[in-house]
């Protein structure tokens, strides 16, 4: 076991298209210098770290963990604009009071049988999957490319696409957006009550 360079490649496969396509494109590749025993997928480490990993979609049996690790996360959100936390809040409660009239779904995760991650959405059309909310347990690193790989597995037969959350125009956030590569980005709208 010696270090190396290891090419990974990007493989996509389209499960519906409206011209014929090859059952698997190369999409990209890149070098990526490994030395022994090392990995550089998150999602891996996390699977390595703990060996009792489990995820589902949501149901109410998982709602009440959720508003538990939903208010942990808001805890150590204090610096954040209060007006934009309040607004979360009311989004969270009245999501989690109207969760199944909306037609709300999603995914969660349980290490060691403790919600460690969710997140949830709606399937607005016949190919789009829009996450509204999705919160994680940072000191569970890869937590947040787990949900988001997690979801597409568990949805990749009822959609093609998948929108997580807006931006609200937080660098940080956009940048962990722009990692997946998106296919396309939304343009941004804000809607006012008069």
């Amino acid at each position: 076991q010696v270090s190396g360079d290891e090419i990974v490649l990007l493989f996509i496969r389209a499960h519906y298209a409206e011209i014929a396509r090859p059952e698997r494109e190369l999409k990209g590749f890149k070098r990526v210098h490994l030395e022994p025993n090392e990995e550089r997928n998150i999602i891996n480490k996390l699977y390595n770290t703990y060996s009792n990993i489990f995820v589902k979609e949501i149901d109410n049996n998982d709602k009440d963990e959720m508003k538990k690790l939903y208010l942990a996360w808001m805890d150590n959100k204090l610096n954040t604009d209060k007006h934009i936390v309040n607004n979360e809040i009311k989004e969270f409660e009245l999501s989690m009071d109207y969760y199944d009239k909306l037609g709300l779904t999603g995914v969660c995760v349980y290490i060691d049988d403790n919600l460690v991650g969710f997140n949830f959405g709606s399937i607005i059309s016949n190919k789009t999957y829009d996450g509204m909310i999705q919160k994680g347990n940072v000191n569970y690193d890869g937590i947040y490319e787990l949900l988001n790989r997690e979801t597409a597995k568990i949805f990749k037969n009822r959609i093609k696409y998948m929108n997580f959350e807006e931006d609200l125009g937080i660098e940080g956030l956009r940048k962990a957006k722009q990692m997946y590569h998106p296919e396309y980005l939304l343009e941004k709208f804000i809607v006012r009550e008069k």
